[in-house]
């Protein structure tokens, strides 16, 4: 009979415990991830004999992290191509600016798009040019442009930062 009694108790006090710690774990804790923002794709010439190509990138910004807050993580990437084909002799510069509309704040950061060589993907197709870097924009709407420095397309976005 004292089994059976002790049983029930301990049964109800493990369900009361673990009700109370999945409602803990879930009250106060706001979901960590993030947000991808495209940055529009840039015709631009590129330094090269017979090279154009494209600049576009990427606008991560982490939520509920507090060491990243007021960050952007910038990807920018660059396909470089003499005549329709990638070419590891064609080479762009291009230029992040930003601009925090909330606070005024303003920044850039410029990316060398250069190779001895391009890798090849899984098919044995090169892949695009990168640089990736990270600024501290401050939190709120940010302005972004991709400039290189060569003749080039406008590109640009606004994105949130948190």
């Amino acid at each position: 009979m004292f089994h059976k009694r002790f049983r029930a108790v301990f049964t109800s006090g493990a369900l009361a415990l673990t009700a109370l710690a999945a409602v803990t774990a879930t009250a106060g804790a706001a979901p960590i991830g993030y947000t991808d923002t495209p940055l529009p794709q840039s015709s631009t010439a590129v330094r090269g004999f017979g090279c154009a190509g494209e600049v576009w990138g990427n606008a991560r910004v982490w939520h509920n992290l507090p060491s990243e807050r007021g960050k952007v993580t910038f990807t920018v990437l660059g396909s470089l191509k003499f005549l329709g084909i990638q070419a590891p002799w064609c080479a762009v510069t291009p230029t992040v600016h930003w601009r925090n509309l909330t606070t005024g704040a303003t920044g850039s950061q410029t990316v060398n798009l250069t190779a001895p060589a391009e890798i090849p993907d899984f098919f044995g197709m090169p892949t695009p040019k990168r640089g990736e870097f990270a600024a501290h924009t401050g939190p709120g709407r940010v302005e972004v442009g991709i400039d290189t420095d060569m003749p080039h397309s406008p590109s640009v976005t606004t994105i949130t930062v948190d």
